[in-house]
């Protein structure tokens, strides 16, 4: 059972998914310390004990200050990484296992009581499922992925469950469909935004027959703060995803639908065209230093299945916020108008 008051150690904080948790902790009453790189100018974060903190920099990660504040708190968010599909191996590996290990090697030398510790994995992991087969990956299914940004966070949640079995730590580790909602901006968002903007005709792309988890990013804090605090869920993975069947091509039509514009449902794009496209973009921007308009996350979701059971997550007792896509879509688009993004 969730506490009604207790504190929570956020990691991360100043992203996409650490704003939506601050909010949803500072709203039911949780204190609040939240970390980055950098204090967000957001006002929200003035009501969090907030740190600077490079979690690569094992000497900040090891200052009596920030290991006070891990004796101090109950659970853990560890949502901070590095998601980038064009960044470099190395650097992946520095930022995603790396700040990884300094923070529950801090957490395991330096907390008296054994807080609860969720570490956000990704569920790009399972690969192209051509070994799954016609159906949603579980985590009983062993991941297969050669991408180095999925290589870095399959190693992180490895790293998270050996500490578990060798410090008897409380690590349970999640494994997010791609995420969409108010504020996101990167990733699955990409498309809706360059959809809105007009610079991506709603058109399938590829065949269109693949299929897309996606998770409302409220979806993604709710699962994590609910199995933070269920008895069972130590040492134990699961796919967080919603209740969506949804092929790619249905997809683009509930984007299409949600921001009121025809869907050239007939209309295919082959893999082949827009892979070219944008692998153009992708050597053009660099060229300028600028971030691809259509990235590997894109190319990604077109090419590839990318469909997750969340059958164990529901056994477990979670209830969805946003068990449909569409109602989720809708809402998202609403606050991108709102802000002016499209």
């Amino acid at each position: 059972m969730i506490p009604e008051r207790y504190t929570a150690l956020l990691t991360g904080a100043g992203g996409l998914t650490g704003w939506h948790a601050t909010k949803h902790f500072l709203d039911t009453g949780c204190n609040v310390i939240a970390t980055d790189v950098k204090r967000p100018s957001d006002p929200i974060y003035e009501r969090t004990r907030f740190f600077e903190i490079d979690l690569t920099n094992e000497a900040a990660v090891n200052s009596w200050e920030f290991k006070k504040a891990l004796m101090d708190c109950d659970a853990v968010y560890h949502i901070a990484g590095l998601f980038n599909y064009a960044a470099p191996l190395s650097q992946l590996f520095k930022v995603n296992v790396g700040g990884t290990r300094n923070l529950l090697r801090a957490i395991a030398m330096h907390t008296y009581r054994r807080c609860r510790i969720i570490i956000w994995g990704a569920a790009g992991i399972y690969g192209d499922f051509k070994h799954i087969g016609n159906r949603p990956a579980t985590e009983e299914d062993l991941p297969k992925t050669d991408n180095p940004y999925l290589l870095s966070k399959l190693h992180e949640e490895q790293l998270a469950l050996d500490f578990r079995r060798e410090y008897n730590l409380n690590v349970t580790v999640i494994r997010p469909s791609a995420i969409y909602g108010p504020r996101s901006v990167y990733g699955m968002a990409l498309s809706i935004l360059l959809i809105g903007q007009g610079k991506l005709p709603p058109f399938i792309l590829g065949n269109g027959k693949n299929r897309g988890g996606l998770v409302h990013v409220e979806d993604i804090v709710g699962a994590a703060e609910y199995l933070a605090f269920h008895p069972d869920a130590a040492g134990e993975v699961f796919n967080v995803t919603d209740d969506s069947l949804y092929t790619v091509g249905e997809i683009t039509g509930c984007m299409a639908n949600a921001l009121g514009i025809p869907f050239l449902r007939f209309v295919h794009l082959p893999k082949r065209v827009v892979l070219f496209i944008a692998e153009r973009a992708a050597r053009n921007a660099k060229k300028f230093g600028l971030h691809p308009p259509v990235d590997r996350e894109l190319r990604i979701l077109i090419t590839a299945n990318s469909w997750i059971s969340n059958a164990k997550l529901k056994k477990f007792g979670y209830k969805l916020k946003y068990p449909n896509t569409r109602i989720g879509l809708s809402e998202t688009v609403e606050w991108y108008r709102k802000e002016g993004l499209i």
